[in-house]
């Protein structure tokens, strides 16, 4: 199976780097680089990410620049033929990448698979699921109406295909998952796979809780998503 490349963007994330980091090294699927960014934390994260002695786990420190460039940075460095990102503060279910694998190998058209998520809270006791989505294919349209993917711990990435459409959108404070599955969506067929493969963290303090900011980055890429339609994107055709 190829390689993926896993891309962590950490920013004073001491109290649950570890957790996010552990689900990545015990993956099934081993054929996998960690690339964890720390985004100018001024705790313990980076000291945490130190005491992993796997060859496979790289830390890169930078001052603050916000996720999406964070990301971007270990983007310009990877290696994988695929790319899955993971919050600080989420958890991967340990097959997700064995899951996903297959699923994009079986269609070179798909540049990205997605599952389900479970959404916790800080203790990783269940809060509810999402909403099940099982679109698959040209899903632009549907993409556009609700974000169905739920997180951007989710999803696998063609690497190629992410550099193409230009990798995440470092203008944006929130979203940024979103804008680029977008993208993706809008070129390159999408693939499910049917089974829960993370838990997202919903949490005092996250970003995901900081509503005003989410409403902000979604009604902004929104807007950028319809100004750039036209006759030959997917959501015009269905």
């Amino acid at each position: 199976m190829p390689k993926v490349t896993c891309i962590m963007a950490a920013w004073n994330a001491r109290a649950t780097i570890a957790e996010a980091i552990d689900s990545v090294m015990t993956q099934t699927h081993a054929d996998l680089e960690l690339i964890v960014v720390d985004d100018g934390s001024t705790d313990s994260t980076a000291e945490i990410v130190k005491t992993y002695q796997d060859p496979r786990v790289r830390l890169i420190r930078q001052a603050n620049t916000g996720p999406s460039a964070a990301r971007n940075r270990a983007i310009a460095k990877a290696t994988g033929k695929y790319l899955a990102c993971i919050d600080a503060d989420d958890v991967w279910l340990p097959t997700k990448l064995a899951t996903q694998v297959p699923t994009l190998e079986r269609d070179p058209e798909a540049a990205l698979s997605y599952g389900w998520t479970d959404f916790v809270d800080a203790q990783l006791r269940p809060l509810y699921p999402d909403g099940r989505a099982t679109f698959a294919g040209e899903v632009y349209s549907q993409l556009l109406r609700e974000n169905f993917i739920s997180c951007g711990s989710n999803s696998l990435l063609r690497h190629s295909a992410v550099r193409e459409v230009g990798c995440f959108d470092s203008q944006l404070a929130a979203v940024e998952d979103w804008d680029l599955h977008l993208r993706l969506a809008n070129r390159y067929r999408v693939a499910c796979t049917p089974e829960v493969l993370v838990l997202y963290r919903q949490a005092k303090g996250t970003l995901s809780g900081r509503v005003e900011v989410m409403e902000r980055c979604f009604r902004q890429v929104s807007a950028a998503a319809f100004l750039q339609q036209n006759e030959t994107t997917p959501a015009m055709r269905a």
